[in-house]
């Protein structure tokens, strides 16, 4: 190390006053340590008008070189710039860095602690992940396998946190927005018809004013097929919905659309919309327990009551496949009186 003493006179001074030293005419001189073991004599600033002494102005350079073999070299005006510094933290990639953020342990965007490039699962936050849990990511934990937050609506599901992750914040598709399991009630009406509801539309009616009745929330449709439409093709809901299908009482009839339609419920829709339970099973469907309309059994169109007009019934005492197409009630006369199925196919009215 050097060290330079600047000295103001009072008076300008000539040049080899005094040995080691040079003085300028404003007056100032620079002592000079003479060189000895450790030391490194720098070259003062200032120079007489003969030019001799050391350069001035933006020309001055120094250099210095430490026991620890580093290097750096500095320029006036421009400010000082270090080169191949090699400390870790530093702000400059060294040779055997891969990067250098300048933070603590070189850290820093995409550097992570010990001036290494970041990566997912390295335990560090950078660049543009969003948390970083390192062994403990997991796609059902709270930092996924890529390094981004679990949240509802990303598909994947945050065990103990979403009941479900269906990938999307939308409703009425089984997941609901805050990624809860939805569900969808269904009643058999406590009110008996002839075949002549007045087409599906009418039906339907009779289902959303039986659930105001009830005060039970949400729109319902009739579990019903003519010649053209059927529950699978004007409910909405389809293979995709994965909610759940329950009772008034809160027992479940099934898990989403696949069971629904399999053949098999898991219990019988024998519940009214006011949560009584019903004994006469006769329901007006002329739907197969695929959902899919069941043949031309549909007092036509449902618009016919009389007798020589034929509908085809379910049973809501069964669990199996007669629920919705009773085999011994394919042609039954119009003018008779059965039920509707009731269907909640939106959470809401919106």
């Amino acid at each position: 190390m050097v060290t330079i003493a600047f000295v103001a006179l009072p008076q300008a001074c000539g040049r080899g006053e005094v040995e080691g030293e040079v003085t300028d005419a404003q007056g100032c001189r620079t002592i000079v340590l003479p060189e000895s073991d450790g030391w490194t004599s720098t070259g003062a600033l200032g120079s007489d008008d003969s030019g001799a002494g050391s350069e001035s102005g933006a020309g001055s350079e120094s250099e210095s070189e430490s026991d620890s073999g580093s290097e750096s070299t500095s320029e006036s005006d421009s400010g000082t710039m270090t080169m191949g510094g090699g400390v870790c933290g530093d702000g400059v990639e060294g040779e055997e860095e891969a990067c250098d953020g300048g933070g603590v342990d070189g850290a820093g965007g995409d550097c992570a602690p010990g001036c290494i490039l970041n990566e997912c699962g390295d335990g560090y936050v950078g660049g543009d992940e969003e948390c970083d849990g390192g062994e403990g990511n997991s796609d059902v934990g709270a930092c996924t396998s890529e390094c981004k937050n679990n949240v509802c609506g990303d598909g994947n599901l945050y065990v103990g946190v979403e009941a479900c992750d269906d990938g999307n914040v939308d409703g009425d598709d089984g997941c609901s927005a805050v990624c809860a399991v939805e569900e969808l009630r269904v009643f058999v009406t406590s009110a008996s018809f002839t075949g002549a509801l007045g087409g599906l539309v009418e039906a339907d009616d009779q289902c959303a004013k039986l659930a105001v009745i009830a005060k039970l929330p949400g729109v319902y449709m009739a579990w019903l097929s003519d010649g053209m439409m059927s529950p699978a093709t004007r409910f909405g809901l389809g293979q995709g919905y994965s909610g759940r299908f329950v009772l008034v009482n809160g027992e479940v009839v099934a898990e989403g659309w696949g069971e629904l339609v399999d053949g098999t419920l898991g219990g019988a829709i024998n519940v009214n919309e006011e949560g009584m339970g019903m004994v006469n099973g006769a329901v007006w469907t002329n739907t197969a327990a695929d959902g899919k309309a069941g043949g031309g059994a549909h007092c036509k169109d449902w618009s016919a009551g009389d007798s020589g007009s034929k509908g085809w019934q379910g049973d809501s005492v069964k669990g199996d496949g007669a629920w919705t197409a009773d085999p011994n009630a394919q042609q039954v006369n119009c003018n008779g009186y059965a039920r509707l199925y009731c269907f909640q196919v939106k959470q809401t009215m919106r």
